[in-house]
This record gives structure tokens, C-alpha cells and sequence, in this order.
């Protein structure tokens, strides 16, 4: 079976992504983690800004 270009790209873009985000070590402050991990923290911190001043 042949596939497009497209639907190559479908597949092999949002799978390097999930590779990155799980599998790759990045080293941020001194310590090793993966972007997951940096991304929970960002989304983290803006909900305690809104849950510590109320709203």
C-alpha cells in the first residue's frame, strides 16, 4: 500500500513530538528532566497565580 506525503507527515510528526516529550532528557537549572515535566511546571504555576489571588 502507498501512502501520501501527507499522511507519512501525520504520522511521523506528532510521534516525534510524543519522542521529545517523554523520551528526550533536557537539562534545566542544574538538574536533568524531560519537557513534560517543564511543561506541567509552566501550567502549574499559572494556575496557582490565579488560585492564590482569587480569581
Amino acid at each position: 500500500m502507498n501512502y501520501t506525503l501527507k499522511q507519512k507527515l501525520m504520522f511521523i510528526v506528532p510521534s516525534a513530538i510524543g519522542v521529545f516529550l517523554f523520551m528526550v532528557p533536557l537539562f534545566v537549572n542544574h538538574t536533568w528532566t524531560i519537557a513534560v515535566k517543564l511543561l506541567s511546571d509552566v501550567i502549574n504555576g499559572f494556575i496557582g497565580l490565579f488560585v492564590t489571588s482569587g480569581g
